[in-house]
């Protein structure tokens, strides 16, 4: 995109937190903290940030070589490394420096342009809305967790005990779910309405997005059959 297009998105990013106190924590905070006060981050930082955005896979294939690199397979290494344009072979004695390498890569180079193009507006538009912490505290508190979304729940006290064990198997569900289903969950619904008993074959949730609600049977068993829906 130009830079008009980049600058229209970080006023839509300030616009968004000014009225609603949303700001998408899918950025990297390490990222977004350089546009707003054009720091450096500490490599260390960067690297555990750069680590956790990573998928699954190479996320454990790097965690392994910075733990443990003589048990490492060095050609699925060299392949994710690769993958991340890496420019070196990573052997034991090199391995955490081409991983700061590659995050410095990922997180402060290639994204330059955009940084370029949002520092002047969130130094100046977004900087001053943020609290005296910071972002360290915005994205802690923007930040999915299953106690989080359980609270969100909204419950009628008066229920039967087949819709307790529906609400137990719910609770049971959310508790079990890791960051990426709880996002999921999230946009899923935020209203959960129960419904009268139905088959086993009408079990499964029905979801209503246009107005954010969920019907969910009162005849769910235990909270597997509910996974496994």
């Amino acid at each position: 995109m130009k830079r008009e297009h980049w600058e229209a998105v970080a006023k839509v990013l300030i616009c968004g937190y000014e009225r609603e106190r949303y700001l998408p924590i899918q950025l990297a905070q390490v990222f977004l903290q350089r546009c707003i006060d054009g720091k450096d981050v500490q490599d260390e930082k960067m690297l555990n940030t750069f680590l956790s955005y990573l998928l699954i896979m190479d996320r454990e294939i790097f965690e392994m070589a910075l733990n443990d690199f003589d048990s490492m397979d060095e050609e699925d290494l060299y392949d994710v490394s690769s993958s991340y344009e890496a420019r070196i072979m990573p052997t034991k004695d090199n391995i955490r420096k081409l991983v700061r390498d590659i995050s410095h890569h990922q997180i402060v180079q290639k994204p330059s342009f955009v940084t370029e193009c949002w520092s002047p507006l969130l130094q100046c538009y977004l900087r001053p809305l943020l609290p005296k912490t910071g972002l360290e505290e915005v994205y802690r508190d923007l930040h999915v967790t299953n106690k989080k979304v359980l609270n969100l729940l909204q419950l009628p006290d008066d229920i039967s005990k087949a819709e307790k064990l529906t609400l137990d198997a719910l609770r049971q569900y959310i508790k079990s779910c890791n960051k990426d289903k709880l996002t999921a969950f999230l946009r899923f619904c935020t209203e959960i309405r129960l419904t009268p008993s139905m088959s086993v074959l009408t079990l499964r949730p029905i979801a209503h997005t246009c107005g954010c609600v969920l019907e969910l049977s009162t005849s769910y068993d235990n909270f597997l059959l509910l996974c496994a829906l």
